[in-house]
Parts: C-alpha cells; sequence; structure tokens
C-alpha cells in the first residue's frame, strides 16, 4: 500500500508438513561361530508447522529524509514421535529385542526488527543508518524410553534417556554510512 508519503508492505506464509517415515535395517557382524544379526524397524512421524511474516512501512518526513521500519520472524515447531524395534542375535535365535519410544521437538523461533534511516544532505552528500535486532531462540528436548527384553518377549529392565538444549540468543547491531564528494 502506497501513498504520497507513506508506504507498506508485508507478506505471511504458513507451511505445515506432516511425514510418516517407516525404515529398516538389517546388519551381519563377525565371523562365524560368533556372527551376529541385528535388525532394526522404525516407524517415525513427524509434524513441521511453520509460520514466517514479514512486515514494515517507510515514511518520506520531507524531499530529503526517510524513516523506515521492518519487522520479520518465524516460530517453526517440529515434533517427531517414533516407535522402534531392534533385534539382536545368532542367525539361528533372536537373544535381545529392544523396543524404543522416543519423543522429540525443535522449536526455533526467529524475530528481527529494523528501524532506518536516510537523509540526503546538500552537495551531493547522503547518511544512511541503521538499527537491528535479532533474537533467536532454539529449544530442543529429547526423550527416549527403552524397553529391554529376553529373545522370547519377557521383560528385563527399561531405560530412560533424555537430552536437549536451549538457546536464546540476542544480537544488536547498529550501523551508519556516510558518503559524499
Amino acid at each position: 500500500c502506497r501513498h504520497p508519503r507513506l508506504s507498506f508492505f508485508g507478506n505471511f506464509t504458513y507451511t505445515r508438513r506432516k511425514a510418516k517415515q517407516i525404515f529398516g535395517v538389517d546388519r551381519t557382524v563377525g565371523t562365524a561361530p560368533d556372527l551376529r544379526v541385528t535388525r532394526t524397524r522404525d516407524h517415525r512421524s513427524a509434524k513441521t508447522p511453520e509460520p514466517l511474516f514479514r512486515a514494515g512501512a517507510d515514511y518520506q518526513i520531507d524531499s530529503s529524509t526517510l524513516i523506515g521500519v521492518m519487522a520479520s520472524g518465524l516460530n517453526r515447531h517440529w515434533v517427531m514421535h517414533s516407535l522402534n524395534q531392534t533385534r539382536i542375535g545368532s542367525p539361528q535365535a533372536v537373544d535381545t529385542i529392544i523396543r524404543a519410544k522416543t519423543h522429540e521437538i525443535n522449536h526455533m523461533e526467529n524475530l528481527t526488527g529494523n528501524l532506518h534511516l536516510e537523509h540526503t544532505f546538500k552537495g551531493e552528500r547522503k547518511l544512511i543508518a541503521d538499527a537491528n535486532y535479532i533474537y533467536f531462540m532454539n529449544n530442543n528436548p529429547n526423550r527416549y524410553d527403552y524397553a529391554y527384553y529376553n529373545g522370547e518377549g519377557k521383560p528385563l529392565f527399561e531405560s530412560l534417556a533424555a537430552s536437549g538444549k536451549h538457546t536464546p540468543i540476542h544480537f544488536w547491531v547498529f550501523s551508519a554510512d556516510y558518503s559524499g564528494k
């Protein structure tokens, strides 16, 4: 949208991805008679909603001075659940079964803001100045629940593993450029 002294701009995008993945890995390690066979099957389901925006405005104060503002950001929230089973043994018999339930999150936020000033002086001289703020955050908690069974499917024990990161980052960046003859 543009008026004689004022203009606005912006856009918004929303993407939502959903993925199902089924994969397997078969491994044979060693030599007879100590041959070990591992067979893994994994069923994963992931969702990723991702809104993204950008908006701003410019205002022409007078014929030599322009001021502008802009903001942009995204909020990506990837979530995945997985069921995994690994069977370990010899080529003739399974001796261990491991079942894992996985819950992973990768939540990423990014926000950027800008304040912009342009001023043209007499005599072909110009000043351009910017102030920028950048915020980035990545929150990535993960949980892995393991259940161990003997080759006949009888429970042996369970364990839990968890990992994650939380990374908030803030930047301020200022710049100015003066040119002239």
